[in-house]
This record gives C-alpha cells, sequence and structure tokens, in this order.
C-alpha cells in the first residue's frame, strides 16, 4: 500500500513551461479569449478614469443608469443605445420538462426575462 510520503516523494518537479506566473495568466485571459468581466465596481472606476471624476460620483451615475434601465424594461419598454445594441423584455412561453431526479414532467409557467441585441456595425 502506498502512503502520502511515498506518493510525495514520487512526484516529478513541474516542468517551467508549467510554472507560468498568475499575473501573467491574467493577462493571457485578458487579452486572448477576452474572458475577463467586469463588475459595478470596476466599472464605476473605468468611468470615473474616462471621464476624469471622482470615484464616488461615478458610482453614483453607473447606479443611477441601472436603475433607469431597470425601471423601464419592468414597465415593458426597449432601450436602445445607438452604436451598442439594444434591450427589451420578453415573454417565454409556458413549457413542460422533465425533471431528472424525479423522473416526472413539469410545467413551467410563462416569464418574463431581458433579451439584448447587439448593433450590426461595418468594420
Amino acid at each position: 500500500m502506498e502512503t502520502y510520503s511515498s506518493i510525495k516523494a514520487a512526484r516529478r518537479p513541474p516542468s517551467a513551461a508549467s510554472r507560468i506566473s498568475i499575473p501573467r495568466i491574467e493577462n493571457l485571459l485578458k487579452t486572448t479569449y477576452n474572458t475577463r468581466f467586469m463588475n459595478k465596481r470596476e466599472l464605476a472606476a473605468l468611468v470615473a478614469e474616462r471621464a476624469g471624476i471622482a470615484k464616488g460620483d461615478a458610482a453614483k451615475a453607473v447606479q443611477a443608469m441601472i436603475e433607469c434601465m431597470t425601471e423601464t424594461l419592468q414597465a415593458g419598454g426597449r432601450i436602445t443605445l445607438m452604436g451598442f445594441g439594444s434591450f427589451f423584455p420578453y415573454e417565454r412561453p409556458p413549457r413542460t420538462t422533465y425533471n431528472l431526479y424525479t423522473k416526472e414532467m413539469q410545467h413551467l409557467d410563462a416569464r418574463k426575462v431581458v433579451k439584448f441585441r447587439p448593433t450590426f456595425q461595418k468594420r
């Protein structure tokens, strides 16, 4: 029977290729795969930097914009930002699904969701 120490001793040291530093990996992800997500705080900081205003003021502006968009979409309105895209409410029809755990069919009611359609720009 192998023990923990024998397994640990049998391990090979990591190769030079696998010893990439964490900041380098994050930079690769940001530039190559574009999988980095931005939260509200980071968006406010970017707005503050680009507009030359305080971070607190930018955070208030971002929060106000989100609240206005939420109210408009809840009221059934459509939001179009020229050069970016449009947000609009969409009602999903009711449907029947299969629950894998209970092995039963279940009915899902209609529900409202928000859809986004990007603007197509010529390059």
